[in-house]
């Protein structure tokens, strides 16, 4: 889990999940979110960045993460971003594992 504070994102965890994971994950951002805002999670891994969108939930917002979302292991960046309106506010970035998997993508 992802807690948000005044525009600031922390997990307790290390570990997102394992490589080719598909749909077993929830990733979730709870805390203090400020009403009348859509959300995104900005995943950067390997080079590549994933734009995943938030829905609310009872612990805040959140996503599935599909395969395609956990197709390299290793550390991957995640930052929040926040749209309200013409208004777009990000928060800092986090870094988390993606623990590498032996399974074979299908």
């Amino acid at each position: 889990m992802i807690t948000f504070s005044n525009w600031r994102i922390s997990s307790n965890q290390k570990i997102i999940a394992l490589q080719h994971d598909h749909k077993t994950c929830t990733l979730t951002v709870s805390g203090d979110l400020p009403e009348g805002w859509n959300w995104e999670l900005i995943l950067f891994s390997g080079g590549l960045p994933d734009e995943i969108p938030l829905t609310p939930s009872s612990d805040g917002v959140s996503a599935v993460l599909s395969s395609q979302n956990l197709a390299r292991s290793g550390f991957c960046s995640l930052q929040l971003r926040g749209k309200a309106g013409d208004k777009i506010r990000h928060t800092n970035v986090i870094h988390l594992l993606v623990s590498e998997s032996l399974a074979v993508p299908d």
